[in-house]
């Protein structure tokens, strides 16, 4: 988190409920080190997709489904895409989805993200798009996916921080130094992007939030 602590201790008591599906899928993630979105930075997503009314939803990074699930309950009248690569992480997320009751309207895409959308789904357009993969692919999938977005259509992207990386005082780190560069060339690219109106928001590990121009 990079807020100031005191104010995340003090909001921690007013997140979202969630039932024992969500629960139980946060603690695998835990134990299993699978990353998913954090509690504060998916419950504001939830409430954009709310505000949106968004009804056609690409999303770029399955894993377990957990964001997955959270957008499908913001859009109950929404059909959600989902793209990841990993094939068990598919499987896994397609069991947590039928366990909610929401698998229906989703499709979970076994495919890499970078390369565009599979045939059929090729001429598909979206109001929202939520990132959450490869974060040295950001600009590729925005650049891939953004001729998809209907005007008006709102981009998410999560880790725009990328635990503090991305910062230019951030303490150096050999191993992952490179991402925290992509990333901060990303954050300078949406911002700067003409057909996008972004904001950054220091929720979570960070988040963008841009508004595809008419």
């Amino acid at each position: 988190m990079f807020i100031h602590e005191e104010a995340a201790a003090y909001l921690k008591p007013f997140r979202w409920e969630r039932d024992p599906l969500l629960l139980r899928m946060e603690e695998e993630a835990k134990i299993e080190k699978i990353p998913i979105v954090l509690p504060d930075t998916i419950q504001l997503i939830s409430q954009l997709v709310m505000m949106k009314n968004a009804r056609s939803i690409l999303e770029i990074g399955t894993a377990i489904g957990y964001s997955t699930l959270w957008l499908a309950r913001s859009a109950p009248q929404g059909e959600i895409i989902s793209i990841d690569q990993d094939e068990k992480m598919i499987e896994r997320a397609q069991k947590n989805l039928e366990e909610a009751g929401v698998a229906h309207r989703v499709t979970l895409l076994h495919h890499n993200a970078s390369k565009g959308l599979p045939h059929p789904y090729r001429e598909k357009r979206f109001d929202f798009l939520f990132i959450d993969a490869g974060k040295d692919e950001y600009e590729t999938y925005v650049n891939g996916y953004l001729p998809h977005l209907e005007d008006g259509g709102v981009i998410v992207t999560d880790n725009i921080f990328f635990h503090g990386l991305a910062f230019p005082n951030h303490k150096e780190d050999p191993r992952n130094a490179w991402i925290g560069e992509k990333i901060d060339r990303y954050n300078h690219f949406i911002f700067q992007h003409p057909a996008l109106l972004t904001h950054f928001l220091p929720i979570g590990d960070g988040i963008a939030i841009s508004i595809k121009r008419s």
